[in-house]
């Protein structure tokens, strides 16, 4: 019985000292592991009121401009202002050329087509009327074939028919009336007066008082009649800026208000419009403004500022807590498992919505996040399920 009990208690010592053991190197790996595991920084999700500025830049344009172009055929000879140039009314500008010997023959080409076209008119004129007058001959000789008078007259009419009828075949090589030929006379006619008035440009004039921008010619290249060259900004012409911003920035916003920029040249901003974007008409409006100046070089660009009001959002993190991948955007919540033997974190994905930001903080909506705690804070890059070690944990 005695020799029983001391085997009991043995036993019994080898058991907990096993336990013992096991707890110990529990305790020792969990020691050890801690030292691979990134350490991370937690907080508890909570609500809040953001209140910030949203900012956009956009490019100073003017509200008078005039756009100089060439002329067709015409080859530029010399460019005489640069950018940001300041010029006078009639200053010259350019001075053109034609492109080649052949272009100054295009004019005598069309006043020859032009020549040909009235005789062909005339003589086809002279044909028809000769035509006309030997019929009413021959209508005279026939009810008197005794009448030599008649005779004569018909006689004479054939021949001034076979005249005229020479004269337009010499022009045309006539075999019917030429179609159209008024629409064509009248078109030949008002391109040599275009080409006459063209020869007399040689020189390109500033048309007010003004800045030179945006020059685009270069000696040596061919004009037409489309393409812009250069610009002229009049000295007392107004500035006007449209800037881009998120449609609930500017919902109390009015013309006549002024925005705020960063340019210390800019005198004033004023509101004269707002207008949803045509690109994205639910989100976003267009705001013009009149800006003011003691200079403006036109493309400069300014960046307004429109503050919001103050908004309570349910969930407001940091903005270092919102991470974003092809994926969208999304945070990692810490995920407290317990157990006898310490506790163990791991870090959860959940996607999020972006509601709103200052830069600093962040209000977002996504699954019940109430009373979680999310990750601020990490030593290493992390992924979805991923084991960590909580330092600060309930920090506010």
């Amino acid at each position: 019985m005695s020799e029983n009990t001391k085997n009991r208690k043995w036993v019994t010592k080898v058991i907990i000292a096993f336990v013992a053991f096991l707890m110990l190197l529990t305790f020792f790996s969990n020691t050890i592991m801690n030292f691979f595991i990134p350490k991370v920084a937690g907080k508890r999700i909570g609500g809040g009121t953001l209140s910030f500025t949203d900012k956009t830049t956009a490019e100073v344009e003017p509200a008078t401009s005039y756009k100089i172009k060439g002329v067709a055929g015409r080859k530029i000879e010399q460019v005489l202002v640069e950018d940001y140039e300041n010029v006078k009314k009639d200053e010259v500008l350019l001075k053109l050329r034609y492109r080649s010997v052949e272009d100054q023959s295009v004019l005598t080409d069309l006043k020859n087509e032009l020549n040909n076209l009235e005789k062909e008119k005339y003589y086809a004129a002279r044909v028809s009327q000769a035509k006309t007058r030997l019929k009413k001959a021959k209508a005279v000789l026939k009810k008197n074939k005794k009448n030599a008078a008649a005779k004569a007259e018909v006689n004479d009419a054939a021949s001034s028919l076979k005249l005229a009828q020479k004269m337009l075949n010499d022009v045309t090589g006539y075999r019917g009336a030429t179609k159209n030929r008024q629409n064509r006379i009248n078109e030949v006619k008002k391109l040599i007066e275009e080409m006459e008035n063209h020869y007399e440009i040689e020189e390109v004039r500033s048309p007010v008082d003004g800045m030179v921008y945006a020059v685009e010619a270069v000696k040596g290249d061919d004009t037409d009649n489309e393409t812009v060259l250069m610009i002229v900004i009049p000295d007392n012409t107004e500035y006007e800026i449209t800037f881009k911003f998120p449609a609930s920035s500017v919902e109390k916003l009015d013309p006549g208000t002024e925005i705020s920029t960063d340019s210390y040249w800019v005198e004033e901003c004023t509101v004269q419009n707002i207008k949803p974007d045509p690109k994205d008409p639910r989100n976003t409006k267009l705001v013009k403004c009149s800006v003011k100046a003691q200079m403006f070089f036109p493309g400069e660009k300014v960046t307004g500022y429109v503050g919001r009001t103050g908004s309570s959002y349910d969930y407001l993190v940091s903005s270092g807590a919102v991470f974003k991948d092809n994926n969208g955007s999304f945070i990692y919540v810490i995920d407290e498992t317990k157990s006898p033997f310490g506790n163990t974190y791991k870090v959860r994905r959940v996607d999020v919505s972006v509601l709103a930001t200052d830069g600093v903080y962040t209000a977002i909506s996504g699954e019940d996040l109430k009373s979680k705690t999310i990750l601020i804070r990490s030593e290493a890059a992390l992924e979805d399920g991923q084991r960590v070690r909580l330092e600060d944990y309930g920090k506010k």
